[in-house]
């Protein structure tokens, strides 16, 4: 009864055990406990925790109940313990599952167990949600912007890591995706800091200004880079198939692009005269 009394009232190294009187065979003392949920590196002298027994007896395996087994590498776990042993404490004494976590230095073991198919594959889904990373959305779509593969976005992102250092950020280019790794709380915060960024890129109009085919190369060599180092290459870019420079900002940014492309124009313009007149009937380009 001292044991089942304990079982009840403490948690062995974490894990709530749920201890019964097991009657029939084997029988190791007066009284004989069963106790279901210990983690799997438990020894025998360990289980002085709960009485002192007069023997103690491992049961065969029951392959009625499930078993699940994940390991977690040391980095990874370092950042989702915390969300990880609040997983383990959610699974009651009364439930027919049990998770287990043995520590290790390079690659900790989580074991789910029991005879609940259910229960076990929603323990399993809530594992997965902490031990995987996070893509973010808005609503149901894949957030995204453009801003996030230039320079300018990846240092927005790298200033979150460095606020929030247990959350890793991952940006994913080619599939145009932000990824998170990390505890639930902080990457709760996280992730409010990009939809906000998402928020405020989507406000900005994207404009584009014509360049004929006489203008593209004079204005790539000369006013571009100009352009982008005034405000950002995330804003200035150029469709080389469609002979457009795209603007992205509010009017006063379209109206300096579009007054550089003018003046860019009239120099090129008169480049062309001049050449004109200097040697007649050639072709200036």
């Amino acid at each position: 009864e001292a044991g089942m009394q304990v079982a009840r009232e403490k948690p062995f190294r974490d894990c709530y055990i749920h201890a019964s009187v097991h009657v029939g065979l084997p029988v190791v003392g007066v009284v004989t406990v069963r106790l279901c949920g210990l983690p799997v590196d438990v020894k025998k002298e360990d289980m002085v925790w709960f009485a002192k027994p007069d023997d103690v007896m491992w049961a065969r395996p029951n392959y009625q109940d499930l078993d699940l087994a994940r390991t977690v590498s040391a980095p990874i776990y370092e950042k989702m313990s915390g969300d990880i042993w609040a997983l383990r404490r959610s699974v009651n004494n009364g439930n027919r599952i049990t998770m287990s976590i043995v520590e290790r230095p390079v690659k900790t073991l989580i074991k789910l167990s029991g005879d609940d198919l259910r229960e076990l594959g929603q323990l399993k889904a809530e594992l997965s949600k902490i031990l995987n990373w996070e893509t973010i959305r808005q609503g149901k779509a894949i957030a995204w912007d453009p801003f996030f593969a230039h320079p300018a976005g990846q240092s927005f992102l790298g200033a979150i890591e460095r606020c929030i250092p247990k959350v890793t950020i991952q940006t994913d280019i080619p599939r145009r995706m932000i990824r998170l790794l990390g505890p639930s709380t902080h990457r709760s915060a996280v992730r409010q800091r990009i939809l906000d960024k998402m928020t405020e890129l989507q406000a900005q109009k994207i404009r584009t200004v014509s360049l004929d085919r006489y203008l593209l190369g004079h204005f790539m060599q000369t006013n571009l880079a100009q352009l982008q180092r005034q405000f950002g290459c995330e804003n200035i870019s150029l469709n080389l198939c469609r002979r457009q420079l795209i603007v992205r900002g509010g009017d006063d940014v379209y109206q300096a692009a579009r007054d550089v492309v003018q003046r860019s124009a009239l120099a090129k313009s008169q480049i062309r005269s001049l050449f004109n007149a200097l040697i007649p009937g050639a072709k200036s380009v």
